[in-house]
């Protein structure tokens, strides 16, 4: 309690009884440094979560909050409570698994609306009551908001999806110029979505650095859609291959072969334009004196850049039909063997 050197409290998976409230309210009501603050499926009484969430108010070097309640049904009155953690220096707020409805995220959205440091937002599976109004809340967020560089709103087939809703944050993410990692799986977004919505945004987006984007239904239609969407797309780095949706996509059109066969050229394609983009990324990089990144692997700002280029790795990939990869004259790279021909499903 007050000890000077305490930055990080995580109390998460517990219930907490009447004892260990009363100890975490004092705790808190005497505590003003610590700057990460888990609660991860924790359980307690409303008032005492309320009031834990009221003292961070006050916490003007809380960087980090992890709130995670799956399902727990004395969420949607805290709910409203978190915005106020909007300070000065809230850097990442964590709440997933939330039984949200279009008020409740709302009301969290305009409470964090004073905040301009906030760089990380998961609201991943929170989507079970959530509208075309909510949605419509969160882009008109995320928008305008000047530090926000990563963004999950994915779902989950157990629990809520966004659909097609999400087309409404795509259409504002188009002139977006600071978001740089976007988690949008498992929306069920469909072909129609993704022609629609994530392709179009990948087209005009020239920030957007990091994608993930399976488990959406993506057929023939969308792959090809994100194909076409990367011919002009150059900062786009980072998209691991939507396995699930790869394998469905196949067996859906595993009668038609010529079909089978498009979907794996749209895929070798992606990634092809993909690799384009992290080597381009690495020379400009390197002829600036600065050392190569990915959102996954962020390099160390204090070390310098001799110490941290050393190794480019750059995955297992064949050039699309037409084209051919030979040796970068910057990074001494050799094109890589070509990927293997999958067979389509029976």
């Amino acid at each position: 309690r007050g000890h000077p050197s305490l930055r990080e409290l995580d109390i998460s998976a517990n219930r907490i009884d009447q004892v260990a409230s009363l100890a975490l309210v004092e705790t808190f009501a005497k505590t003003t440094h610590i700057s990460t603050l888990k609660l991860a499926n924790s359980q307690a009484a409303t008032h005492t979560l309320d009031y834990v969430l009221g003292c961070t108010c006050r916490n003007e070097l809380l960087a980090q909050a992890h709130l995670t309640y799956s399902d727990n049904p004395i969420l949607p009155s805290i709910a409203l409570r978190v915005g106020s953690l909007a300070g000065p220096n809230l850097g990442s707020l964590i709440l997933e698994d939330m039984p949200f409805g279009d008020r409740h995220l709302e009301e969290l959205l305009q409470g964090l609306r004073a905040n301009r440091t906030l760089r990380c937002l998961s609201l991943a599976r929170s989507w079970r009551g959530v509208t075309n109004k909510g949605v419509q809340a969160l882009a008109q967020f995320v928008q305008p908001h000047p530090a926000l560089v990563r963004l999950d709103v994915s779902g989950s087939e157990r629990t809520s999806r966004l659909g097609r809703s999400i087309v409404i944050l795509f259409d504002v993410l188009r002139a977006n110029t600071v978001l740089t990692s976007l988690n949008v799986a498992g929306n069920l977004i469909t072909d129609e979505g993704i022609v629609n919505g994530l392709a179009e945004m990948l087209r005009k987006n020239h920030c957007l650095e990091e994608l993930l984007w399976d488990d959406n239904a993506t057929q023939h239609t969308g792959f090809k859609a994100v194909r076409d969407a990367l011919d002009t797309n150059t900062t786009l780095i980072e998209a691991p291959l939507p396995y699930g949706d790869l394998l469905r996509a196949y067996r859906h059109h595993g009668a038609n072969e010529r079909m089978a066969a498009q979907i794996q050229d749209f895929i070798v394609d992606i990634q092809h334009k993909l690799a384009q983009n992290r080597i381009a990324r690495a020379r400009a990089l390197r002829a600036a004196g600065k050392p190569f990144y990915t959102p996954q692997c962020p390099p160390p700002p204090e070390e310098p850049f001799a110490t941290r280029l050393s190794v480019l790795v750059v995955p297992v990939l064949s050039a699309p039909k037409g084209a051919a990869l030979s040796t970068d004259p910057v990074l001494g790279m050799v094109a890589p063997p070509a990927m293997p021909k999958i067979a389509a499903a029976a």
